[in-house]
This record gives C-alpha cells, structure tokens and sequence, in this order.
C-alpha cells in the first residue's frame, strides 16, 4: 500500500516586509477556521509545523529607507529557506501561510535549492513585486523579492540561502497584474517575463495559462 502523501504547513507571520498592520495575523486566523482539518483526507497527511519566530517591528530598527527591516527579513527568509529546503528534499509538499509577500523569498529559494533550479512560479498579485532598492518608492521589500530570486537588487536579498538568482526569467508567469509601478513595467518589459494582466484574464480566463 503506497504510503501518503504529507504536506506540512509552515506559519510564517511577518509584516516587515509591508507598511499595512494585522497581515502577521493570517496564521493564527486561518488556523481558527480550522484549515489543517479541511485539508485533511484519506491520501493526504497534513502536519502543522507551527510558527517561525519573527521579531516585533516595535523591536528592532526599520534601517535604510530603501529597504526597510532588510536585516530581519533577510534572517527569517534564510531560516524559510532552510525548512522548505529540508521538506522538499525529504519528497514532501510545503504550505506556507503568511505573512506578507516578502515570505515569498524565502519559500522560493528553498524550492529552488531542494529543485536544483528547476522549478517555475505562477505568481498572482495585482502588483508585479518586481523593484529592486534603486526603483522603490517605498523603501517596502514586499515589492522587491520577485526581482531578488530573480538575480537583480540587493545583494543580501540574492544571495538568501545560497548565492545569486533562484529561477530563470523564462520560469515565472506575473498573473493578475492591475497596478505596476513605471520602473516594473519597464523591468518587464526588457526582461520579457510572461504576464497575463487582470484584463487578460477578464477577457480570456485561465485558458491562455
């Protein structure tokens, strides 16, 4: 009888990475609304791993201006990476929970550590998340970690858990877009990553995906 599937669920409650309060919340939140059991089901373990362990912005120092809290981020995505690392190499499946978008550094440079590269990303966000420290307005590393798995910004947010870029530009699909800042869409546009906007997909669905 073959043995069942497991995936682990990982809490990551940060909120450094964005300027709006309460999204370190989500964990806890969905959680209480009883997501490990409505996953569960007879081909499927899930195993809740619990919370990683992410300092209060009331604690620390928010730093340079143009990367804001970049030293704690960087810290917890290491230790993201770490764990993804571990469960996908054990041949197990990862759901992560934030948290802002800035988990996503972390979760993706694991993978692609565990994946040795191979790997793609579909990623759905109204914004492209796709400035480095010399395009962003607002200094908010939320909109910085596509850019960083793939290779461009800051040195310390490329080289999380291993150094340099963590997928090639030709791997993700940008889904949903509505909202890109002028130096994303010219990043993309030069860089010729895939994006399917949110008028793509009100006009042709998923199907073109």
């Amino acid at each position: 009888m073959a043995s069942k599937k497991k995936i682990l669920i990982i809490g990551i409650p940060m909120d450094l990475g964005a300027e709006n309060l309460g999204v370190d919340a989500a964990p806890k939140a969905l959680r209480t609304r009883g997501i490990v059991k409505k996953l569960q089901n007879p081909q499927i373990e899930i195993k809740d791993e619990g919370n990683l362990k992410i300092s209060a912005r009331e604690k620390i120092k928010a730093g340079k201006k143009n990367l804001k809290y970049l030293d704690e981020i960087v810290r917890v995505s290491e230790v993201t990476a770490k764990k993804v690392d571990s469960v996908i190499s054990s041949k197990n499946k990862v759901l992560a929970i934030g948290g802002d978008h800035a988990i996503s550094l972390g979760t993706i440079s694991g993978a692609s550590v565990a994946l040795r590269g191979d790997l793609g990303v579909i990623y759905l966000d109204t914004h492209g998340d796709i400035n480095t420290d010399k395009s962003t307005l607002s200094g908010n590393i939320h909109g910085m970690h596509v850019a960083s798995v793939l290779g461009y910004g800051n040195e310390k947010l490329i080289n999380v858990y291993k150094k340099g870029g963590k997928i090639k530009k030709e791997n993700i699909i940008l889904v949903g877009g509505n909202d890109f800042d002028n130096a994303e869409e010219i990043f993309i546009k030069k860089e010729k990553i895939k994006t399917f906007t949110i008028m793509d997909l009100l006009a042709n669905g998923m199907n073109p995906l």
